[in-house]
């Protein structure tokens, strides 16, 4: 029988759970692998971008930021400030508590909570940023921005986001938040070039941190989001409503009551006065004390800054010597036709004609060098900025015609420059036809100022060009420029000194010549008239009326040489020529050298070296030393020094300075004029203020006709010896005459004792003056009755109405009327000059 059949087939074994169970296993297998994926990526971008990451370790002390360097005047005033990033670092206990909690709630409330990083906060902008396909916003604590503007740039990337995120956790752990807090306060921007909060309380509200109010922390805290939208310098109203909003916050977050910050809400915003002028108001200063800065602490002071330089000038004198150079140059550029439009080469315009269109050939090679002045053409017009573009040879550059403003005349650049216009220019930097630059307009004359405290020798006030421009050539202290008949004082000062001649001494005035063979030396005289023989004229009136013959023949009978001792004596050291062409100034001298010789009369024969820098102190407060001054020492008697001074204030009272009388006060001072014109001088001074004008062409250039010291120098010299007296209101008192001087009554036609009464007393009775010798140097001859004169003698007869000093000329015959050498122009200029050492002109 066979067995029964039965079913082979196996029933399916279910597995426990329902289908969604089973799909939730999946997905939570799904969700585990992403995020093992995600965890291990983020450890590979973090493992990635984490090498050769910044070392956070001692970060607080370790940095150094660039700091600001101020220089201050003699009466404390901010004279300019030295940054590479305009910075003060403060420390934290200086900031008042509402600066602090303002700051928290408008960048990062829970500051004191958190280790570094919002979560909440990067989760949203990493929404944000997937939804865009890049970094388009940000989630930053604080710390987080102290790694991105202190560590790191500030490009938004994912690579800079996970350093960021790395470097902000490590900071963290490294530093106290307090560390941390010091760093982000004094480094974060606040716009307009100020970094950190001291700079900017100073910027917008004129006082240091301690001094800020709520309302204006608040109206601080809220720049750094965006300075240039919400400045209040730039948008009031946007600053107003980020205040309102930050002070919202600071009353959420328990910083300040609602009271306390209704009130300052309502706080009106008083904005600092914008005093922006101290930026170029004395670059000549500033350049000394970038050197003596970095020869006394080393070149990382100007890098890392944070000294404060007091230096002797005064910032309003400073003021009224640049304003009163600006003045006298803009009158002679309007006497002589550099003002207005250029004309094209071949327009002939009265006296100017020849400047605009004389300059120096550019070489083959194109290359155009600093310091040389060339003559160009006017080659386009651009106006976008505005801008000359001058084509000199081959090469060509730029002048911004921001530059133009002393000649422009109120005209447009298309009227004032056409193309094809001949041009005066000098390069600002080395120029090539392959590589252009940019050039400075050289149509009118330039100068130079200084001002000296005659006791003390501090520099008040230093012009070194028309220009204020940073890093220009200074004028006041590198030019070195004959002083024409301003060094006859010098000569006067050695006659009375060697005890040979005295104020009332007579010499022939008349002209002659000096030298034997074919080229003798004949001094030019203005004031011979032919037929006319004059009598001896005394000392004092032939240097009131700068008389050169007299000059001349007192040099010939002293010799050069203790003269040339006696003018070191006085403080001029450059290379004079030891010969008789020096008593009419033909040896060179800078402006300032000139001037502080000027000041060792003034200080009744005392001589001491001019300084400009009084004291520099450290970041740490600590004054550095600075270089050693030579001791004060004794030139001249102060009997000889007033006797000087006594008659240089007859150059002022009856002299070539007449105009300077308007001062209204006793001063003294003598001009100077070389030939031809190339150089106007004029350095005169009060009891307590010697001040000193040269006026010319830096390629010596003739200033044009008719000017002298007495037109193109004296009037910027009183200009600004009445801006003095007005701000700082000196006592008008006289020039004291020691003991050892003595006052006599004198012949003026012969310097001797009046002669004796006339008998007949219908006869005019002998005339007399007073004068002033030296002890034991007065005359004891009586005048001869008949060489007595009778009458008063007006010594401005002798003076012309333009009086010229002309400088020393050879001539040929010594018969005929001079005749002008014409001498190869010297162009006096910074390149090869590498400190104030005085070059002697090589003419």
């Amino acid at each position: 029988m066979a067995p029964p059949r039965t079913n082979t087939r196996r029933r399916s074994v279910q597995p426990p759970g329902t289908p969604w169970s089973r799909a939730l296993a999946l997905l939570g297998l799904g969700v585990f692998g992403v995020g093992l994926t995600v965890a291990l990526v983020l450890i590979g971008l973090f493992a990635w971008y984490g090498r050769g990451l910044p070392d956070v370790h001692g970060l607080r002390t370790a940095w150094r930021p660039p700091q600001t360097t101020r220089v201050l005047d003699s009466r404390g005033a901010l004279l300019a400030e030295l940054f590479i990033e305009r910075r003060t670092v403060v420390p934290l206990e200086r900031l008042p508590r509402h600066l602090v909690t303002a700051l928290l709630a408008a960048e990062d409330a829970r500051f004191y909570e958190h280790t570094g990083l919002a979560w909440t906060g990067m989760l949203r902008a990493l929404v944000v940023n997937l939804r865009h396909g890049t970094v388009a916003q940000g989630a930053s604590t604080i710390t987080q921005q102290v790694v991105k503007n202190v560590l790191l740039s500030p490009e938004r990337t994912l690579a800079r986001k996970v350093r960021e995120v790395l470097l902000a956790r490590a900071i963290e752990r490294e530093l106290h938040k307090n560390d941390i807090l010091y760093l982000y306060v004094n480094h974060i921007a606040f716009g307009h070039g100020r970094n950190g909060v001291e700079e900017a309380a100073r910027f917008y509200f004129g006082h240091g941190v301690e001094r800020l109010t709520l309302a204006e922390s608040a109206l601080l805290a809220g720049i750094p989001k965006s300075p240039v939208h919400y400045s209040p310098v730039n948008d009031m109203d946007a600053a107003l409503r980020r205040r309102h909003w930050i002070l919202g916050q600071m009353v959420s977050n328990g910083f300040v009551t609602a009271a306390e910050a209704e009130a300052a809400d309502r706080e009106p915003v008083r904005l600092a006065a914008r005093d922006d002028d101290h930026d170029d108001l004395a670059p000549e200063v500033i350049e000394l004390v970038r050197r003596t800065l970095a020869q006394v602490a080393g070149d990382d002071a100007l890098r890392f800054g944070r000294y404060t330089v007091t230096t002797t000038i005064d910032r309003d004198l400073q003021r009224a010597a640049r304003a009163a150079v600006a003045s006298g140059l803009s009158d002679l550029d309007r006497r002589h036709g550099y003002r207005g439009p250029l004309l094209t080469p071949g327009t002939r315009r009265p006296n100017a004609s020849g400047n605009v269109l004389r300059g120096v050939s550019p070489p083959r090679d194109g290359v155009l060098n600093p310091g040389q002045i060339y003559a160009g053409v006017v080659a386009a017009i651009e106006t976008q900025p505005p801008a000359l573009v001058v084509r000199v040879g081959t090469s060509t550059g730029k002048i911004a015609w921001s530059r133009v403003a002393r000649y422009a005349n109120n005209t447009t650049i298309a009227t004032f420059a056409p193309v094809g216009a001949a041009v005066r220019v000098s390069p600002d930097q080395r120029i090539t036809p392959d590589s252009p630059g940019t050039f400075r307009l050289e149509l009118g004359p330039q100068a130079a100022f200084v001002a000296i405290d005659p006791w003390t020798r501090e520099v008040r006030a230093m012009v070194g060009a028309f220009e204020s421009t940073p890093g220009m050539f200074n004028r006041a202290t590198r030019a070195v420029r004959q002083p024409g008949s301003a060094f006859k004082p010098v000569l006067y000062s050695y006659a009375l000194h060697s005890r040979r001649y005295t104020l009332a001494s007579t010499v022939d005035p008349n002209p002659g010549c000096f030298g034997t063979g074919r080229r003798p030396w004949c001094p030019a005289e203005s004031h011979a008239v032919e037929g006319v023989i004059e009598p001896g004229m005394r000392l004092r009136e032939a240097l009131a009326v700068s008389r050169n013959m007299v000059a001349a023949r007192v040099m010939e009978a002293l010799g050069p040489e203790p003269v040339i001792e006696h003018a070191r004596a006085l403080g001029i050291t450059s290379p004079m020529p030891s010969d008789l062409s020096l008593a009419l100034g033909s040896g060179g001298v800078t402006p300032i050298e000139l001037v502080n010789a000027y000041a060792t009369w003034a200080a009744r024969g005392q001589y001491q070296d001019w300084y400009v820098i009084r004291e520099i102190r450290g970041p740490d407060g600590r004054a550095l030393t600075l270089p050693a001054r030579a001791p004060a020492r004794v030139a001249i008697t102060p009997e000889e020094a007033w006797l000087v001074t006594s008659a240089m204030t007859s150059v002022i009272d009856r002299g070539t300075a007449r105009s300077a009388r308007s001062l209204g006060r006793p001063a003294a001072g003598k001009t100077g004029t070389t030939d031809r014109s190339r150089d106007a001088w004029f350095v005169g001074y009060t009891p307590d203020l010697v001040a000193g004008v040269w006026v010319g062409f830096d390629d010596r250039q003739p200033l044009g006709y008719g000017e002298e010291g007495a037109r193109s120098a004296v009037p910027i010299w009183t200009s600004f010896m009445r801006d003095y007296v007005r701000a700082r209101r000196p006592p008008a008192i006289e020039f004291a005459r020691p003991e050892g001087v003595v006052a006599l009554r004198i012949d003026p036609a012969t310097g001797l004792l009046p002669g004796l009464a006339p008998a007949d007393p219908l006869q005019a009775p002998v005339s007399s003056i007073e004068e002033y010798f030296l002890a034991g140097t007065e005359p004891r001859e009586t005048a001869p009755v008949d060489a007595a004169v009778l009458a008063p003698v007006d010594a401005s007869a002798w003076v012309p109405s333009e009086v010229i000093d002309a400088g020393a000329t050879a001539v040929e015959n010594p018969v005929a009327a001079p005749v002008v050498v014409e001498e190869p122009p010297v162009v006096v200029a910074p390149t090869p000059m590498a400190d104030d050492a005085a070059v002697a002109p090589t003419d």
